[in-house]
């Protein structure tokens, strides 16, 4: 019993099926093993693409461009940041990361990867293609919801509530 609840379950990375290209040359940021995987992959010289424009992704290119690793950075927003900054906190961000040489693409997806004897050839929604060897995936995180769903509270990509944290049950907040 409880007189109120609160449900913080976190969430879990948002993973991007690449069934063609060998796993040790994805990674994800989510984890101490996760940055110890990243980190002896990105190797001065060597070719990164990294899929999303949020935080994760420009601290992983700028990371990578402090190694002297070549970085490529798609973003499908019209701006870096865009859900969690200002138009002009995202315009400073496209500025500094072009200054150190990441080669940034907005209004650009990921269509799909296949490795090769060379690296791995990539397809971007504009029909480019990129020869990188490997990639970073920083598009966000799947909402952990599915204890709201059994108790049936209204979730949309994680639990649905109001300015102040109350779902649909005035006893739970999340």
């Amino acid at each position: 019993p409880y007189d109120r609840l609160i449900i913080a379950t976190g969430g879990r990375v948002r993973r991007l099926d690449l069934p063609n290209v060998a796993p040790d040359k994805i990674s994800y940021l989510r984890s101490i093993e996760d940055s110890v995987k990243l980190q002896k992959m990105l190797v001065p010289g060597c070719k990164l693409l990294v899929i999303g424009g949020g935080w994760i992704g420009l601290e992983a290119a700028a990371t990578a461009r402090q190694l002297d690793v070549e970085v490529a950075l798609v973003e499908t927003a019209d701006r870096l940041c865009a859900r969690a900054a200002s138009p002009q906190l995202s315009a400073y961000l496209l500025g500094l990361h072009g200054q150190h040489e990441v080669d940034v693409r907005l209004r650009t997806g990921f269509v799909s990867a296949e490795q090769t004897s060379e690296g791995i050839d990539v397809v971007l929604t504009n029909g480019e293609r990129l020869a990188v060897d490997h990639i970073l995936i920083g598009v966000g995180l799947v909402p952990n919801s599915e204890l709201a769903e059994a108790a049936g509270l209204k979730t949309d990509n994680g639990i649905v509530t109001s300015p102040e944290g109350e779902t649909d049950d005035p006893d739970i907040f999340a």
